[in-house]
């Protein structure tokens, strides 16, 4: 890396050793500083970034919840994973064409099991809503979806003085930057997901300002979490879909990750 990026680097670890908060380094010799977070709530259990998903993943003692930040036509800050509501709700049309109030008519749980479950209609919650039920309750993991919504999800989370327990992430490398901007004391974490987890996506990560790299896991490994780790990353990983992936991005380091089944870290941390 230049010495400009040493820096950088050097300054990052600084803030990371700062405001670290409940997000431990990772012991190498154990896990037990591991983090488990409900992925949009604990989606393996409960219709996905709704309250009753959020409120089972408590239930089953994750360490955080995550979720996914859309904005709707008239600017309200949504909870939604994918551009369109067709997947999850009763509804059709993206969210970027759909008024707040047309989303909150939707039930978020209709297709969830083929609508065969145990939870009723849910709403599609508004992310001002979803921090003042869970605020002090737990951490969070906001997903920057929608470009666009950064400030207004600073704003929100400012002002309910939430800052310490949320971590703000994107796929989007302009919306990390767009959060650095926004947030200069938040936590950000670059969702990479490139073809391989290298020098580059690491110099990648440190040149937007985040604090933490979240490879896909089954791409995680051991030499490339310590030099992220040693540049002043976090390393995370994400799209754990069966337990053994979940044992390798463990063993490879990382520190936490976002799991639909939650459960599965039991005997795997």
């Amino acid at each position: 890396m230049s010495s400009s990026s040493s820096v950088a680097a050097e300054r990052l670890h600084a803030y990371v050793l700062r405001h670290s908060h409940t997000w431990e380094q990772v012991d190498h010799a154990a896990t037990r500083g591991f983090k488990v977070i409900g992925h949009r709530g604990a989606a393996g259990h409960a219709p996905e970034n709704t309250f009753a998903a959020f409120d089972h993943g408590l239930f089953m003692g994750v360490d955080g919840v995550e979720t996914d930040v859309r904005l709707t036509r008239d600017g309200a800050l949504v909870l939604m994973h994918d551009a369109t509501v067709d997947r999850t709700t009763d509804g059709t049309g993206a969210i970027a064409d759909l008024t707040h109030g047309q989303v909150a008519m939707l039930d978020a749980a209709a297709r969830f099991r083929e609508g065969q479950h145990q939870f009723g209609a849910q709403g599609v919650p508004r992310l001002e809503d979803f921090l003042d039920r869970y605020g002090g309750r737990t951490t969070f993991r906001l997903e920057i979806k929608a470009a666009g919504a950064e400030a207004g999800t600073v704003r929100a989370v400012r002002s309910r003085a939430l800052t310490e327990t949320v971590i703000y992430t994107s796929f989007q490398i302009e919306s990390v930057r767009a959060l650095r901007r926004a947030a200069p004391e938040a936590q950000v974490a670059h969702l990479s997901n490139v073809a391989t987890f290298d020098e580059h996506a690491i110099q990648l990560a440190l040149d937007a300002g985040a604090n933490e790299i979240a490879p896909r896991a089954e791409r995680v490994t051991p030499e490339m979490v310590q030099r992220a780790q040693a540049a002043g990353l976090r390393v995370w990983a994400w799209g754990i879909k069966e337990p053994a992936a979940l044992r390798h991005a463990i063993s490879a380091g990382i520190g936490g990750c976002t799991l639909d089944n939650p459960e599965w870290a039991d005997s795997a941390r």
